[in-house]
């Protein structure tokens, strides 16, 4: 799997729908990842921002043992150092993570690395080194602290315009609240697909749900 590079291939391989995880402890993390791989999940992203190093090294490399038997991309969170350590796939930054430059240089051309954005001016200025964009927060969310400036659909339309106009050929990704109902309207702003977390906690209906996205961003 490569990227870095062609902009048409990686909108061919990127799945329109990733998970980002949550959890009140590692294993819980751990278990809603796993579940959504068997449950058809095509990305996996592991976000866990305050445990130690070690442990969520330890969690990573139980999920993309998953990951990989399943063909699943999986992705972590900031953390760099474990990503490239552990050979996965990809990660995604932050505004106040590892500068994108930067960690293109440790990963290389091969790794996915996606960015995230809340204006036009971070789209512009974080494209050039990523991959993909995920631009939020559509809804006010608790999955996040310090929590940008709520988008809704108009936030939405005028940054795909933008990219439009400025020719920015870069998957964006909507992300923050996302609700069922949200689904067809966000679909209609141009956005590639969404990154959900909260939707897609109740293991109960989370194949359900995950169809229902997958089909819609299909």
């Amino acid at each position: 799997m490569c990227f870095g590079v062609n902009v048409k291939y990686i909108k061919l391989v990127l799945p329109t729908l990733q998970l980002i995880t949550q959890g009140k402890t590692p294993s819980e993390h751990q278990v809603l990842a796993i579940n959504a791989i068997k449950n058809g999940c095509k990305w996996v992203q592991l976000r866990m921002k305050t445990d130690e190093k070690l442990i969520i090294a330890s969690v990573a490399k139980a999920i993309a043992q998953v990951a990989n038997k399943n063909e699943v991309l999986f992705t972590l969170n900031d953390h760099v150092d474990i990503a490239k350590d552990l050979g996965l796939k990809g990660v995604h930054l932050g505004i106040s993570d590892m500068k994108l430059s930067v960690a293109r240089k440790m990963l290389g051309q091969n790794c996915l690395i996606g960015a995230t954005c809340n204006t036009i001016n971070e789209i512009k200025n974080r494209s050039v080194h990523s991959d993909y964009i995920g631009l939020g927060p559509f809804r006010v969310t608790s999955t996040k602290k310090n929590l940008s400036p709520v988008l809704g659909l108009k936030g939405y339309n005028n940054a795909l315009e933008f990219c439009k106009k400025e020719k920015i050929e870069i998957p964006v990704f909507a992300i923050g609240g996302i609700r069922l109902s949200d689904l067809i309207k966000l679909k209609e702003t141009g956005v590639f697909g969404i990154a959900a977390s909260g939707l897609l906690c109740d293991l109960k209906e989370q194949k359900k749900r995950i169809n229902q996205i997958q089909a819609i961003f299909a």
